[in-house]
């Protein structure tokens, strides 16, 4: 995944805000670019 792709979901997601730690954080990105992969 690029790093501009990551960074742009990363402020995505913290901006409507998001529950739970960073890893949390990192597993729903994770998930949404298995996804986009497939």
């Amino acid at each position: 995944i690029p790093g501009e792709k990551l960074l742009g979901l990363a402020n995505f997601f913290l901006s409507i805000g998001i529950p739970g730690s960073g890893s949390d954080l990192y597993l729903q990105l994770d998930s949404l670019a298995v996804l986009d992969n497939n």
